[in-house]
């Protein structure tokens, strides 16, 4: 059995000019560390890489680095002989058993850096108990690395090699999959994402595909968050496959799904670049509800990071799509977001005014969700034009609504207007007390509310409760 486990960096380049046996190369020149990553830091391609160097001295270290960073194929330039790179994988390969061997080939088309059994046991279209068994194989044979417990990824060159093994499978059974796998990350992140963002487009419309046999257990907050944040590579590369493959509805709402959790986390510059992506998969597969959902969130994640203008236009051309389409719902949660946008440009008017037609909406249509965050949004603006009484009464109904129906983070925006409005009318002790409230739920469902709110206790001498 050939080892493929990798080298050090400094090791790696001191093999390099060890191997190939040339005076002025140097372990510490950045050739040296560009082909020996480009390489992967296995000593079996380094050693024919430095046989290059050795049998062509005309080829400078600089040349070759270019050449092999600039190749559609590495594995084509790694050749010494009778002896390459692929030749070596496939001893390893064909020591595999035929289930484990496609296995191996489907783990090839994995769209992300990593995978986990789940993942796997949704691609090869078996059970979670055969899955598990099937990478420890794979792990013990050196043709996986484990990167955290139970987590797995196949080395660069080992991907490649997968992916060109695959190739020689029927088209439409690496389709079959490639779907498969996409739908767990989509319908797994649908699971995930309901904690953060359960008025998120995603939910509004049956999604595509069909729920994996097999998935984790995310009904609890902390488990929901933890795997989204180590699926979160995964699933925007899965994203990014499912525009590029013409599956524009996986595209479209994978990103809708994680765009509470991307938000709670502050991670904007991702959510940007997963919602242009689904934005111009719904407009090449014509789905102008898609491109409405997908530019009501983009809106919103504007708003946040404080690209005002780019706001305004996405969210008046969502509404107007939703106008169009006869889509009430999607039109009152964009009302909804104009308003908030109207209060952060100081129009007040404006505001009130998309926030009003917003909760006749979904009054209209029964959605307590969204009358709630419409209620707390007019008792922030009652509270910026110096309404205390008005916010503390619109307040109290958004915070009756949302324990009704379990609305942690709007019970907590709730709870902090109310706090804030005694503040403002002078009364420190009820203000402490609601504000403690909404400060504990905001900590425990990791919303960025909880910085915000202990700042406000700081300011005015109220100590955080424990944990803060």
């Amino acid at each position: 059995m050939i080892s493929l486990d990798v080298l050090a960096p400094g090791e790696a380049a001191a093999l390099l000019t060890q191997l190939a046996g040339r005076a002025g190369i140097s372990a510490a020149d950045p050739a040296a560390g560009e082909i020996t990553r480009l390489c992967g830091y296995l000593p079996l391609a380094i050693g024919l890489i430095a046989g290059q160097l050795k049998h062509h001295p005309a080829r400078t270290i600089g040349q070759l680095a270019a050449d092999l960073a600039a190749a559609t194929d590495r594995m084509a330039l790694l050749q010494a002989e009778n002896l390459s790179v692929t030749a070596a994988f496939d001893l390893s390969y064909q020591d595999l058993t035929e289930d484990l061997q496609r296995l191996f080939r489907r783990l090839g088309l994995v769209p992300g850096p990593s995978f986990d059994a789940y993942g796997a046991a949704a691609l090869n279209g078996t059970s979670l108990a055969s899955s598990r068994s099937s990478l420890d194989e794979l792990y013990d044979q050196h043709l996986l690395t484990e990167t955290a417990p139970g987590r797995y990824r196949l080395h660069d060159l080992l991907r490649e090699h997968a992916r060109a093994l695959a190739i020689t499978d029927d088209q439409a059974d690496r389709d079959a999959a490639a779907g498969r796998v996409l739908d767990y990350y989509l319908h797994t992140a649908l699971a995930a994402g309901r904690h953060f963002e359960p008025r998120a487009s995603a939910y509004r419309r049956p999604p595509p595909g069909h729920p994996p046999a097999q998935a984790p257990e995310l009904s609890a907050l902390r488990r929901a968050a933890a795997w989204l944040e180590a699926e979160r590579p995964n699933l925007h590369a899965a994203a990014d496959y499912a525009a590029a493959c013409g599956r524009s509805r996986h595209a479209i709402v994978m990103p809708a799904a994680m765009s509470g959790f991307l938000a709670a986390r502050g991670y904007w510059d991702q959510s940007a670049a997963l919602h242009q992506s689904a934005l111009a998969a719904a407009r090449q597969a014509a789905d102008r509800l898609g491109e409405a959902d997908t530019l009501s969130t983009l809106g919103a994640l504007q708003r946040n990071t404080g690209n005002y203008l780019s706001a305004a236009a996405s969210l008046a051309q969502a509404l107007a799509l939703y106008s169009d389409v006869g889509d009430q719902p999607g039109q009152a949660w964009t009302l909804d977001q104009l308003g908030m946008l109207g209060a952060l440009t100081g129009d007040y008017p404006a505001a009130a005014a998309s926030h009003q037609q917003a909760l006749a909406l979904f009054s209209d249509l029964g959605n307590l969700l969204g009358l709630t965050e419409a209620l707390n949004r007019l008792g922030e603006l009652s509270l910026r034009t110096s309404a205390t009484s008005q916010a503390r009464d619109q307040h109290t109904q958004a915070l009756a609504i949302a324990r009704d129906i379990s609305a942690a983070p709007e019970e907590a925006h709730a709870l902090e207007g109310i706090g804030n409005s005694h503040l403002r009318e002078g009364n420190p002790s009820q203000a402490a007390a609601h504000l403690r409230q909404a400060l504990t739920i905001y900590q425990r469902i990791g919303a960025p509310g909880a910085k915000r709110t202990e700042e406000t206790l700081r300011h005015h001498r109220m100590t955080p409760q424990p944990g803060s």
